[in-house]
């Protein structure tokens, strides 16, 4: 009887959400390049315009609400793009990020869930057809 009653307990808590860890934090991520892009710089690992480039999520949760920003690329190529319309519920989180270039504002659509201390998820950009790009981030230390 005690064992069905922890079981049942552990279940809920895992449902309502209230197992997973504070995402709060500074994560280095590790971009995918998007599939059929082997012969263009993609595949997994560094290069290419999109894909294997040097970025770093500095999150905050708050009840429910994620903030923070992104900060991708090195030395002059660097940019910061604040998150925007962040949610976090039940390990599952979706973000935007959007930045000025010389085709215009580009809005960058981010998704994953929390496994474990790792995020996993993709990358699209609105309004581009382009696969999107799979990412799995590892809190710095």
């Amino acid at each position: 009887m005690l064992h069905r009653l922890l079981a049942f307990t552990g279940a809920l808590l895992l449902s309502t959400g209230m197992l997973f860890a504070d995402v709060t934090g500074k994560y280095s991520v590790q971009m995918e390049r998007p599939a059929g892009m082997e012969g263009r710089g993609g595949g997994p690992g560094g290069g290419g315009r999109m894909g294997g480039m040097q970025t770093t999520f500095h999150l905050k949760e708050d009840g429910g609400k994620l903030t923070g920003k992104v900060e991708m690329g090195a030395g002059e190529r660097a940019r910061t793009a604040d998150i925007t319309n962040g949610k976090i519920e039940g390990g599952k989180f979706t973000f935007e990020t959007s930045m000025e270039t010389q085709m215009g504002t580009l809005t960058m659509m981010w998704e994953g869930t929390l496994e474990g201390a790792e995020l996993k998820g993709t990358r699209s950009i609105k309004n581009v057809d382009r696969p999107a790009q799979n990412f799995t981030a590892k809190k710095a230390e």
